[in-house]
This record gives C-alpha cells, sequence and structure tokens, in this order.
C-alpha cells in the first residue's frame, strides 16, 4: 500500500489547511483524496510567497467567490496582491501648523491603511493625540487608560 505522507513546515501545514477549506467547496464529487493532495502540494508550491496568515485572511472571501478549484490559487494572489497594496500606501506626514482638517483626515487615512491590511475593527480602538512635533500619534486605548492611570 502507498502512503500520501510527507512532513510540512508549520507555514505549509497552516496554508494547506486554508488551501483545503477552499478546495472543500468547489472540489468536483469524483476528485479522491490522492487528487485532492496533490493539488493542495501545487497550490502550495504556487503560493511560495504568500504567508499563510495572509491566506487565511482572504480565505472567506475566495470561498464566496471562486466555483472551481482552478480559480482558487489566482484568486488568492490577486486578494494577496491588492492587500498588499493598499497596506503599502503610505499617509504623508503632518506640516508645521497643519489644521484640525487636516489632522482629522490624516488620523481617517491612517484608520483607512490599517484597516485595509488587517480587516480587524481593534484598529479603531485607538486614541489619537498630536505629539510635542505636531505630528499624529496613536496607541491602543488599553495602553491609554494605564499611562493615564499611572500619571
Amino acid at each position: 500500500m502507498r502512503s500520501n505522507a510527507f512532513t510540512l513546515s508549520p507555514e505549509a501545514s497552516a496554508l494547506s489547511v486554508e488551501l483545503a477549506k477552499c478546495l472543500k467547496l468547489v472540489a468536483p464529487a469524483g476528485m479522491q483524496a490522492d487528487a485532492q493532495l496533490s493539488w493542495i502540494a501545487s497550490a502550495i508550491d504556487a503560493l511560495e510567497d504568500i504567508r499563510a496568515s495572509e491566506v487565511k485572511a482572504v480565505s472567506a472571501e475566495v470561498r464566496r467567490s471562486v466555483t472551481r478549484p482552478a480559480q482558487i490559487v489566482p484568486e488568492i494572489a490577486r486578494l494577496v496582491a491588492e492587500r498588499r497594496q493598499r497596506g503599502s500606501q503610505v499617509v504623508p506626514p503632518l506640516r508645521k501648523g497643519a489644521t484640525n482638517a487636516e489632522i482629522c483626515e490624516r488620523r481617517n487615512a491612517l484608520l483607512l491603511a490599517s484597516l485595509a491590511v488587517t480587516k480587524d475593527p481593534q484598529p479603531l480602538r485607538l486614541h489619537w493625540y498630536v505629539d510635542g512635533q505636531n505630528q499624529i500619534q496613536h496607541e491602543s486605548v488599553d495602553d491609554w487608560r494605564k499611562r493615564e492611570i499611572d500619571r
């Protein structure tokens, strides 16, 4: 009897879990377990520069949008590339003497940039302030509360 056992790194193992979730929804009824394992191994190889955490972040969207196994890898690559692009957009620093409107605009741009990367509402739980150099700074609300209590 032939064994399909092989050892995966923790990263590849996590990636295979996300890929298996995607494949399970769209695999043809006749696709045997050997073929599914082969597909997952090929997909891991094709996604070599994409981390498992990035795939996990887009996994639900991929599962909702694909209808065939051949669409999974290109859709993951596209969505991860979009997220990386949004995350790399730099928000310019404030100029000296910035108005309240400019400060609010920068704060909103930072919030949107952080949400684009994380898709998690947690970045909204930030305390925002302008430091002595007229730069917008932020810290978690929990850290801010601890700092205020220690004063």
